[in-house]
């Protein structure tokens, strides 16, 4: 499945609309696409959704950012385990975690399998490395969804900047 972003609200498509509705959900989505086509910027509108319709609290909300030199040390589960302990927040409280670029961080896959099987968390990840995410997701099977972020096609780009074509 491809989406094109538009990058105003998400409720400026279908697709990116239908993102935003599987929060409620258990399935891992993954987002992929070409690097600087807007993958980061759909899951910080995604947590902004989330937040203003009252899915998460701002404090159930982490983003980490995988390709974060000083956050490479730490394992995915360490980081979301701390955030867990600075919030009080039992393995019971729902969680939306955000990882940008996961395949920066090594053994991600069995990092959120780990965190599907056993965390009430609701997981999105992005990476602009497809083939890698190919590669590694055979842990993940029956557990994700990977969702392509394609790049705005000339109309949507009219769209985005408030222009129209004259007939």
């Amino acid at each position: 499945m491809g989406i094109r972003l538009l990058p105003r609200t998400l409720s400026s498509q279908r697709d990116a609309r239908s993102i935003a509705q599987s929060a409620t959900g258990q399935v891992v989505t993954i987002l992929t696409g070409l690097r600087r086509i807007g993958k980061t910027t759909l899951m910080r509108m995604l947590i902004r959704h989330c937040i203003e319709n009252e899915i998460f609290t701002s404090r159930q909300v982490l983003y980490i950012s995988c390709d974060d030199y000083i956050l490479g040390h730490q394992s995915i589960l360490e980081l979301i385990d701390l955030f867990r302990r600075i919030h009080r927040h039992s393995y019971d409280t729902r969680l939306l975690i955000c990882i940008d670029e996961i395949t920066y961080h090594p053994r991600f896959e069995q990092q959120l399998k780990t965190l599907y099987d056993s965390q009430n968390v609701k997981i999105y990840a992005s990476s602009s490395s497809a083939s890698m995410l190919r590669q590694q997701k055979a842990l993940l099977t029956g557990r994700s969804r990977t969702i392509e972020i394609l790049p705005l096609d000339f109309k949507e780009l009219l769209e985005v900047v408030g222009a129209s074509m004259a007939k």
